[in-house]
C-alpha cells in the first residue's frame, strides 16, 4: 500500500476553534442543505473531468454533544479539495470555501510525499473522478441509521463528511462519514465512523463496528 502525506488542508479542531465564532455566522448547514453541500460546490467550481484526491465538509456539533459548544448545530465550518493540477499530472492543487459565502478561495499547491519503497507506482492510485462517486446515497444512508442512533446516544453530530483516499485501511477511495455523539449508557463522548464504497452500494465499515 502506498502512503501519501499531504499539508494539512484542515487547522480547524473542535478543541481549538473559540465557542460561537463561526457558528453565529449564516452558514449553510447540513440539515438544510443535506450532506452533498460540499460535493455539489466541488461539481460546480472544477470541470468535470477533473480527478479529486480528497474532498471534506466539516460541520458543527450540537451543544447537547460537545458541552459549551455552538448553538448552530450542522452549521458548515469548512469545505476543501484537493484535485489533481491539469497543468503538472504530478502535483495537487487545494481550493478552501469560505463558509459564510459559500465561494472558494483560490487554488494553492499541495504538497505530498511517498515512501520510497512505493515511489515507483506514483500519485496515479490517489486520483479519481468526481463522476464516479455517488454521494446521492448519503441522506437515505444517515437516515437509516436514525433509529440506531436514538438508541444508543442521548444527542449525536454528523462532523464530518469526506471522500476519503486511499490509505492504511483501506485500499481505494471510500465515502467516510464521522459522527460525534453522546452515549446514553454512561454519559461520554464516542467518536464513530462509517465508510461507504464510491458507488454507495456498499458498506465498507459499519457505523458501529468498533463499539459492538
Amino acid at each position: 500500500m502506498q502512503s501519501i502525506r499531504f499539508v494539512p488542508l484542515f487547522s480547524i479542531s473542535f478543541g481549538l476553534l473559540a465557542c460561537g465564532s463561526a457558528a453565529e455566522e449564516l452558514v449553510p448547514t447540513i440539515q438544510d442543505d443535506g450532506p452533498e453541500l460540499c460535493f455539489d460546490a466541488v461539481r460546480n467550481a472544477l470541470p468535470p473531468e477533473t480527478r479529486i484526491v480528497t474532498i471534506v465538509a466539516k460541520y458543527d456539533p450540537s451543544a447537547d454533544v460537545v458541552e459549551g459548544w455552538s448553538q448552530n448545530p450542522g452549521g458548515l465550518i469548512a469545505c476543501e479539495v484537493a484535485y489533481e493540477n491539469a497543468h503538472d499530472r504530478q502535483s495537487v492543487l487545494a481550493l478552501k470555501m469560505d463558509p459564510k459565502t459559500t465561494e472558494f478561495d483560490d487554488p494553492v499547491n499541495v504538497t505530498f510525499s511517498m515512501s520510497e519503497e512505493h515511489s515507483k507506482a506514483g500519485v496515479e492510485p490517489f486520483f479519481i473522478s468526481l463522476s464516479s462517486v455517488n454521494t446521492s446515497v448519503l441522506q437515505s444512508i444517515m437516515k437509516e441509521q436514525e433509529a440506531e442512533l436514538a438508541a444508543r446516544y442521548t444527542a449525536y453530530s454528523w462532523t464530518t463528511i469526506q471522500l476519503k483516499e486511499p490509505g492504511p485501511f483501506n485500499d481505494t477511495h471510500v465515502l467516510r462519514l464521522d459522527l460525534t455523539a453522546r452515549s446514553r449508557s454512561n454519559g461520554l463522548i464516542d467518536n464513530e465512523r462509517m465508510e461507504i464504497s464510491i458507488d454507495g452500494r456498499t458498506v465498507v465499515t459499519d457505523l458501529f463496528a468498533s463499539s459492538d
